[in-house]
Formats: structure tokens, sequence, C-alpha cells
């Protein structure tokens, strides 16, 4: 069941479960689940999205915030293993901004197994795509801690498999695998100019 209130809302089909409230609303893709509030809100992402309203451009999406899960699992068997996290279960879905974007992003990298396993950092970043081509700052770790374990995670932005895409990555390094099991969360907290 979904939940639209508000002027000009525009929702894709297959979208069930979304919430949308407010006026100027536009998600596209598949992306059930996702909330849209306020007002001149774009996504083609799932997640929480919130909008300003339009007063520095007519542009959909173009002073808005939200927030973005993204997830994945695997068993890193050695140094070098590179885990992507993806948006969504239904689809995967990877980050594939509009074009004329720019957005800083605080994040939280969390990373764990059932055996006590956990590494976490916060940190800043930056991501901007122009002429259908994006780009993305090196993440700056502002914290980070372990339990001890010998594998370590490195954050990184992939815009080079398809410069259309910020895909999210971390390579396992350090010792004593196989790490069986490990599951990684990134929750990117956001403010998008356009």
């Amino acid at each position: 069941m979904s939940v639209f209130a508000g002027q000009n809302i525009s929702i894709e089909k297959g979208n069930q479960n979304t919430l949308a409230v407010g006026n100027g609303l536009k998600i596209e893709g598949p992306n059930m689940g996702t909330a849209v509030l306020g007002r001149n809100v774009y996504t083609n992402a799932m997640g929480l999205h919130y909008g300003g309203g339009d007063r520095v451009s007519a542009k959909e999406g173009n002073q808005q915030g939200g927030l973005m899960i993204f997830a994945n699992a695997t068993t890193f068997t050695a140094a070098g293993n590179v885990l992507e996290m993806v948006l969504g279960n239904d689809t995967i879905t990877r980050l594939e901004i509009q074009d004329e974007t720019a957005i800083v992003c605080s994040y939280i990298l969390h990373a764990s197994d059932a055996v006590g396993l956990f590494i976490y950092e916060t940190g800043s970043f930056y991501l901007d795509k122009t002429g259908g081509v994006t780009l993305a700052s090196t993440p700056v770790v502002l914290s980070a801690d372990d339990s001890g374990t010998a594998l370590t995670l490195a954050f990184s932005i992939d815009t080079a498999t398809n410069t259309a895409q910020h895909r999210f990555k971390v390579t396992s390094g350090g010792a004593g695998f196989p790490h069986a099991a490990v599951r990684v969360v990134l929750s990117v907290n956001y403010n998008q100019i356009r």
C-alpha cells in the first residue's frame, strides 16, 4: 500500500509501499519503499528524500536532502577482494544522479559478522555529474574504530566502471582470511544542489 498526499506527484509504476507527501514530487525507476516529502523532490534511488522548494532554480530536486542505505555481504577470502554496496533488495540499483548535480555527503560505514567482528568509520565525500560524466572526491575519514580484527576495509567510490554512475565499494586488506559472512552497510546522508 502506498500513501500519496499533495499536488503534482509523479510515481513511476511498480513502486509499491511508497510515501509521497508534498508538492512537485517525482520517483523514477524501481524504488519500492521510497519516501519523498516536501516540495520539489526528484529521485531515482531508494531512500528517504526531502525537498526544500525551488528558490535557487526550477530544476527538479534543486535543493533537497535525504538518506540512502547501500548494503551487501560476502566472505572475504583474501586481501584485495572487492565488495560493491547497492541499493534495494528487489532490484539491484546503483546511484545514477541527474546531470548538473552537486551533492555533499556524510556517511557511516559499518561492517560486522556473527562472531564479534566490527568495523566502522564516519566521514564525508562529494559527488558531481556534469555533461553526463560523474566525479567523486576521495572519502575523508572523520572517525574510525574496530574490534581489533585483522580484517581492514578501504572504502572507495568508483566512477570509472560506468561514467554515468557512482559505485560504492570496499576492498579487503589485513590478514586472518577467510572472514566469513561479513555484512557491510553504508548510510549516506546527502545535501543536493542542481
